[in-house]
Protein backbone atom coordinates (compact mmCIF):
# COMPACT_ATOMS: atom_id res chain seq x y z
CA UNK A 1 0.00 0.00 0.00
CA UNK A 2 0.99 3.62 -0.33
CA UNK A 3 1.70 5.81 2.70
CA UNK A 4 -0.26 8.77 1.32
CA UNK A 5 -3.43 6.67 0.91
CA UNK A 6 -3.07 3.85 3.45
CA UNK A 7 -6.72 2.77 3.76
CA UNK A 8 -8.80 1.86 0.73
CA UNK A 9 -11.96 1.04 2.65
CA UNK A 10 -13.36 0.33 6.05
CA UNK A 11 -16.35 -1.90 6.70
CA UNK A 12 -18.19 -3.31 9.65
CA UNK A 13 -20.97 -5.83 9.97
CA UNK A 14 -21.56 -9.14 8.29
CA UNK A 15 -22.86 -8.08 4.87
CA UNK A 16 -20.63 -8.91 1.87
CA UNK A 17 -18.89 -5.89 0.33
CA UNK A 18 -17.42 -5.53 -3.16
CA UNK A 19 -14.53 -3.16 -3.79
CA UNK A 20 -12.06 -2.27 -6.51
CA UNK A 21 -8.38 -2.69 -5.75
CA UNK A 22 -6.79 0.11 -7.83
CA UNK A 23 -3.62 -0.65 -9.76
CA UNK A 24 -1.37 1.20 -7.27
CA UNK A 25 -2.27 -1.28 -4.51
CA UNK A 26 -0.44 -4.60 -4.40
CA UNK A 27 -1.62 -6.12 -1.09
CA UNK A 28 -4.67 -6.41 1.12
CA UNK A 29 -4.16 -6.04 4.86
CA UNK A 30 -6.98 -6.92 7.25
CA UNK A 31 -6.88 -5.11 10.59
CA UNK A 32 -8.98 -5.44 13.67
CA UNK A 33 -10.84 -2.19 14.23
CA UNK A 34 -10.61 -2.28 18.01
CA UNK A 35 -8.48 -3.81 20.71
CA UNK A 36 -11.64 -4.46 22.73
CA UNK A 37 -12.57 -7.69 20.93
CA UNK A 38 -11.12 -11.14 21.26
CA UNK A 39 -10.00 -11.52 17.65
CA UNK A 40 -11.07 -11.17 14.05
CA UNK A 41 -14.52 -11.96 12.77
CA UNK A 42 -14.60 -14.53 9.99
CA UNK A 43 -13.88 -13.11 6.57
CA UNK A 44 -13.37 -14.43 3.06
CA UNK A 45 -11.78 -12.65 0.11
CA UNK A 46 -12.71 -13.60 -3.47
CA UNK A 47 -11.46 -12.19 -6.74
CA UNK A 48 -14.28 -11.45 -9.17
CA UNK A 49 -13.84 -11.37 -12.95
CA UNK A 50 -14.98 -8.22 -14.76
CA UNK A 51 -17.46 -10.30 -16.78
CA UNK A 52 -19.14 -11.42 -13.53
CA UNK A 53 -19.98 -7.84 -12.48
CA UNK A 54 -23.41 -6.42 -13.20
CA UNK A 55 -23.18 -3.97 -16.13
CA UNK A 56 -24.46 -0.41 -15.91
CA UNK A 57 -27.24 -0.33 -18.52
CA UNK A 58 -30.20 2.03 -18.33
CA UNK A 59 -31.54 2.16 -14.76
CA UNK A 60 -29.78 0.02 -12.14
CA UNK A 61 -30.96 -0.24 -8.53
CA UNK A 62 -29.52 -1.95 -5.49
CA UNK A 63 -29.09 -1.99 -1.75
CA UNK A 64 -25.75 -1.74 0.03
CA UNK A 65 -22.38 -1.79 -1.70
CA UNK A 66 -21.79 -2.98 -5.24
CA UNK A 67 -19.32 -2.65 -8.11
CA UNK A 68 -20.75 -2.19 -11.62
CA UNK A 69 -18.92 -2.46 -14.95
CA UNK A 70 -19.16 0.27 -17.61
CA UNK A 71 -17.73 -0.63 -21.02
CA UNK A 72 -18.97 2.38 -23.01
CA UNK A 73 -17.57 5.77 -23.85
CA UNK A 74 -17.98 8.99 -21.85
CA UNK A 75 -21.52 9.16 -20.50
CA UNK A 76 -23.61 11.26 -18.16
CA UNK A 77 -25.32 9.40 -15.31
CA UNK A 78 -27.86 10.32 -12.64
CA UNK A 79 -27.60 8.91 -9.12
CA UNK A 80 -30.04 8.86 -6.23
CA UNK A 81 -29.39 7.75 -2.66
CA UNK A 82 -32.61 8.13 -0.65
CA UNK A 83 -32.03 10.41 2.34
CA UNK A 84 -31.05 8.58 5.52
CA UNK A 85 -29.34 9.83 8.64
CA UNK A 86 -26.71 7.22 9.37
CA UNK A 87 -24.11 5.57 7.21
CA UNK A 88 -21.66 6.58 4.54
CA UNK A 89 -22.60 6.74 0.86
CA UNK A 90 -20.30 7.30 -2.07
CA UNK A 91 -20.05 6.82 -5.81
CA UNK A 92 -16.60 6.37 -7.36
CA UNK A 93 -15.22 5.56 -10.80
CA UNK A 94 -12.07 3.50 -11.47
CA UNK A 95 -10.65 3.53 -15.01
CA UNK A 96 -10.07 0.16 -16.70
CA UNK A 97 -7.04 1.68 -18.44
CA UNK A 98 -4.99 3.01 -15.53
CA UNK A 99 -6.99 2.42 -12.33
CA UNK A 100 -7.44 6.17 -11.76
CA UNK A 101 -10.04 6.81 -9.05
CA UNK A 102 -12.54 9.67 -9.42
CA UNK A 103 -15.09 10.54 -6.76
CA UNK A 104 -18.35 11.24 -8.59
CA UNK A 105 -20.43 12.58 -5.72
CA UNK A 106 -20.17 15.36 -3.22
CA UNK A 107 -20.05 14.71 0.51
CA UNK A 108 -23.60 14.50 1.79
CA UNK A 109 -25.15 14.41 -1.68
CA UNK A 110 -28.15 12.21 -2.04
CA UNK A 111 -28.80 12.83 -5.72
CA UNK A 112 -27.08 14.41 -8.65
CA UNK A 113 -25.39 13.88 -11.99
CA UNK A 114 -21.87 12.82 -12.88
CA UNK A 115 -19.85 12.02 -16.00
CA UNK A 116 -18.23 8.63 -16.50
CA UNK A 117 -15.11 9.41 -18.59
CA UNK A 118 -14.91 6.00 -20.33
CA UNK A 119 -14.70 2.26 -19.61
CA UNK A 120 -14.26 1.34 -15.96
CA UNK A 121 -15.77 0.28 -12.66
CA UNK A 122 -18.39 2.21 -10.71
CA UNK A 123 -18.23 1.49 -6.98
CA UNK A 124 -21.28 2.26 -4.87
CA UNK A 125 -21.04 2.30 -1.08
CA UNK A 126 -24.32 2.71 0.79
CA UNK A 127 -26.14 1.24 3.74
CA UNK A 128 -29.55 1.41 2.06
CA UNK A 129 -31.02 1.51 -1.43
CA UNK A 130 -29.70 3.50 -4.39
CA UNK A 131 -30.45 4.09 -8.08
CA UNK A 132 -28.15 4.95 -11.00
CA UNK A 133 -29.34 5.73 -14.49
CA UNK A 134 -27.17 6.13 -17.61
CA UNK A 135 -28.52 8.65 -20.15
Amino acid sequence: MYDEDPMLLQTTGTAPIQFVLPAKYTHVKIQRGSSEGNGFARWHLDRVAIDDLRPLRGRVTGTGGEVLAWRGEERSIRFDFPAYKHGHRSLEFFSFENGERISMDREGSTRGTAVIPGPGFIRIQAVQGWKIEAD
